[in-house]
């Protein structure tokens, strides 16, 4: 068939069949707009830490990282620099500090380097004058926020310092690229040397090696950096974002993947409510002597149209919903690497998300092929109806529902036999919703028919559960809409609200180490790892008669591998450990009787099972004294910074370290003193050139727990995106099952029914459907919620506290019927005005 005759009939036929069609392409749309909006969440966090380290890195490939937080010597990169297999070096001091502008603060990273930075070619340094000028460059995305302009003082507060800078450039979009959204601060290096304190030291030193010299260089800087400084890859920064965000993005992608299986969904349906009319001109083009293949072309040519449309809508709505929905950066991550808040769309993201919608509109589209080549056209013409051919017949309900019991103890198996496969498992619980549904529904109009046949009034609930006996593949569609989004909010939310306790739990600990908490930085420095020389603001605090005790806490990033763990050097009595809800299967006194042994630490989880290590035995630890053997004295969550974390008495940790900074000064106050008024007290007494913010222990633990609530922001953000397109969709889908029956509703109105009545026929028969969908959902996601806990616990290492939702999946349920309901009532109203001339219509 001739492209242009394929065009003329399908052109025909829109003009027919418009409003159906339009909400096909609306239906994808949805579908589309869901998986894509989920997948560039996912990508944007570690995607703008990759765009960073190759802005900085240029065309290095190796790098010298020191382990301790005061960095190294700066004459470490001279002797980098006059190695023979180096082609060039560059010295780098990367510090976290936080900036206070006119607007307000915001915590970065300071990278200090020299010209030899620039030679390496990284875009992020190229501009002229933000290495040479003594004055601070910033990122139009950082400087617009805090309203800051070139030649503005601003504050930069770093440890314990407050200093004053000068803000040099602006670095906008047309400088730097994407990077111009990245929280970064760039400074000549002895500036930023200046600005932390750290006279002398660099943190990094990036190396690019000879041509064809590569393995002689790392094995030359090996023997050159010596046992506090670590030889690695360049993008190692990156890689180790990779995993420190894996148990995010594992608990995304769970979430993703229920997302994607209801856009899915979603995009199926819609075809699936355009087959009778497909069913139709198949059956009519063949009678009319049409060949097969010229009747297939017609068929792949209209869904090849709708497909598209719905895809090119689709990743616009997904834009839109993705810039509303998906817009912060996790905090927690932010302390320990420079995330940008840019969103970042790969080709990948665009066409996965189309993939989706293409690939459901199809299969749902070419379900007239049964027709087309295993029944003749005369036979095909007398099955002509709007229903026939979607019959569930037989035996198949009860068959998918067995299947679906099936599947549902596989999953439990699963979960029991292998927790590490739950991810799996938890997505398989919203297949199970599909395939017992169709013999659920076919249940509930049996009892419904009985009900209404012996109750008075039942003529409309009557009607109702026969229109969907007579369309039990689009009711199944319909209802299976509500039951996967029930079922993902439920699972997502459930699972969000059982790690948020588990952080409360442990923020209280965290607050109870002392009356008043002095640390640096902003919120983000939730763990108090930003190291600061304690010894003026504890001479300062000691004098004040308020004051009954202070105590030193310490601790680090360290990189062991893969990881960026925490290190903590506590005091070893029971009651300023801290590890109580942490601890996995034993005492906190004897873990606390172990740890006191020289060389003991306490090790999350996640560490001691990629290690294979119990308690009594030995590991090896990269530290800024070299490489040292430690004993395991317990198991602990991972304190909720998902690498892990290791915990050594105070002694270890200075030891290790080599270092006297102080990360975090806990006050004890006299007895009766208040706790509002000390703070102020101490604030005079640090000054107002500090660094430090001063916290009461409830202000501490509430600063924590509302970090841990916004870790998991995009749970959050999900849940919402799925409760939106689901309404969306069930409202599309509606509204076309509804259009498709104006022939009926005319014939109704011939019978003497009125326009009231049938709004609420069609009321009754949409909250039918999405009912039984959502019980079936909200069951199913409790069972999934308790599956994604459990896998969550295993695979970042936190602690939990696992409450059934039953409140939130009634309310779920509640929710989207609810809405679903509301949003088809209009498409209703339009149908229900229908002439009842209209049934005698061809």
């Amino acid at each position: 068939m001739r492209p242009g005759a394929v065009w003329l009939i399908y052109r025909n036929r829109l003009r027919a069949q418009l409003g159906e069609e339009l909400l096909a392409v609306f239906g994808i749309a949805v579908g589309v707009a869901l998986v894509f909006a989920v997948l560039v969440a996912n990508h944007s966090v570690t995607g703008s830490v990759d765009d960073l380290v190759k802005g900085i890195v240029g065309r290095a490939s190796l790098e010298l990282h020191a382990r301790g937080p005061d960095g190294v010597d700066e004459a470490m990169y001279r002797r980098v620099a006059r190695a023979p297999s180096v082609r060039r070096a560059a010295p780098a001091l990367v510090r976290r500090v936080v900036l206070a502008g006119p607007r307000g603060r915001r915590s970065l990273t300071l990278l200090g380097g020299t010209g030899s930075l620039q030679r390496l070619g990284g875009s992020l340094v190229q501009r002229v004058g933000v290495l040479d000028v003594p004055a601070i460059s910033l990122p139009d995305g950082v400087a617009r926020p805090l309203g800051l302009h070139p030649g503005q003082p601003v504050d930069v507060l770093s440890g314990e310092r407050r200093v004053t800078a000068r803000v040099g450039a602006v670095l906008s979009e047309a400088d730097i690229g994407k990077l111009s959204e990245s929280p970064i601060v760039i400074a000549p290096l002895a500036y930023a040397q200046r600005l932390t304190g750290l006279g002398g030291r660099v943190t990094d030193v990036l190396v690019e090696p000879s041509p064809g010299l590569a393995s002689a260089a790392e094995a030359g800087l090996t023997r050159v950096a010596g046992p506090s400084v670590d030889v690695r890859p360049s993008d190692s920064e990156a890689r180790l974002m990779h995993e420190a965000a894996k148990s995010s993005d594992q608990s995304s992608v769970l979430f993703s993947a229920i997302s994607g299986g209801i856009g899915l969904l979603f995009a199926y349906n819609a075809m699936l409510l355009t087959l009778p009319s497909r069913r139709r001109i198949c059956a009519e083009l063949r009678l009319l002597g049409f060949r097969r293949r010229q009747v297939l072309s017609l068929l792949l040519f209209e869904t090849a149209i709708l497909s598209l449309a719905g895809a090119g809508l689709g990743i616009a709505l997904g834009d839109v919903l993705s810039r509303a929905l998906f817009s912060d950066v996790p905090r927690y991550l932010t302390d320990a690497f420079a995330i940008g808040d840019q969103r970042i769309v790969t080709p990948a993201t665009v066409v996965i998300a189309c993939a989706v919608g293409i690939g459901a509109a199809f299969v749902a589209a070419l379900r007239p092929l049964r027709e087309l080549y295993l029944i003749s056209p005369l036979e095909a013409t007398h099955r002509l109806t709007l229903t026939q051919g979607e019959q569930i017949r037989g035996t198949r309900p009860l068959r998918l529902f067995v299947a679906g019991v099936v599947l549902l103890l596989a999953v439990t198996a699963v979960t029991l036999l292998a927790p590490s496969a739950s991810l799996v498992a938890a997505t398989l619980c919203a297949l199970v919703s599909v395939a017992i549904l169709p013999l659920v529904l076919r249940t509930v109009v049996r009892l419904m028919r009985r009900a209404a046949s012996r109750g008075p009034g039942g003529a409309i609930s009557w009607i109702a559960v026969t229109e969907i006996a007579a369309t039990p593949t689009r009711a199944t569609a319909l209802a299976a809409t509500a039951a996967v989004a029930v079922f993902g909010i439920t699972t997502v939310e459930g699972a969000r609200q059982d790690l948020v306790r588990g952080a409360s739990v442990f923020a209280g600990e965290l607050g109870s180490g002392g009356d008043l908490h002095l640390v640096p930085g902003g919120p983000e420095n939730y763990l108090a790892l930003e190291p600061f020389d304690p010894a003026d603001a504890r001479r300062r605090i000691a004098r004040l008669p308020i004051v009954d005790s202070i105590r030193t806490h310490r601790g680090q990033l360290l990189d062991l591998g893969h990881r960026r763990l925490a290190l903590f050097g506590r005091p070893t009595a029971p009651a300023q450990l801290m590890l109580r809800s942490e601890l996995r299967d034993e005492s906190l006194e004897s873990v606390s009787d172990r740890l006191r042994h020289r060389g003991s630490a306490v090790v999350s989880s996640g560490i001691a099972d990629e290690k294979h290590l119990v308690v009594g035995d030995a590991f090896d630890l990269p530290t800024a004294s070299g490489h040292r053997t430690l004993r395991v004295a317990g198991i602990s969550t991972n304190y909720f910074w998902p690498p892990g974390a290791i915990v050594v008495s105070a002694d270890d940790y200075r030891s290790l370290s080599e270092t006297s900074s102080a990360t975090e000064l806990m006050v004890s106050l006299r007895a009766g003193t208040d706790a509002t008024t000390a703070v102020a007290a101490v604030k005079r007494a640090l000054g107002p050139h500090t660094g430090l913010r001063v916290l009461t222990s409830s202000q501490r633990a509430d600063e924590f727990r509302a970090t841990a609530r916004q870790a998991m922001t995009t749970l959050g953000q999900i849940r919402g995106l799925v409760l939106v397109c689901a309404v969306l969709a069930v409202a599309a889908a509606m509204g076309a099952a509804i259009s498709q029956r104006r022939q009926r509703i005319a014939a109704l109105k011939t019978l003497g029914f009125r326009r009231a009545q049938l709004l609420k026929l069609i009321v009754v028969e949409t909250l039918i459907l999405l009912t039984a969908g959502g019980v079936v959902g909200a069951s199913l996601g409790i069972y999934g919620q308790a599956i994604a806990t459990r896998w969550i616990e295993l695979s970042s290492g936190s602690s939990v506290s696992y409450v059934p939702a039953i409140g939130l999946a009634t309310s779920t349920l509640a929710l989207v019927v609810g809405l679903a309901t509301l949003a088809a009532a209009l498409p209703a109203r339009v149908v229900t005005g229908v002439e009842p001339r209209a049934a005698l219509a061809d």
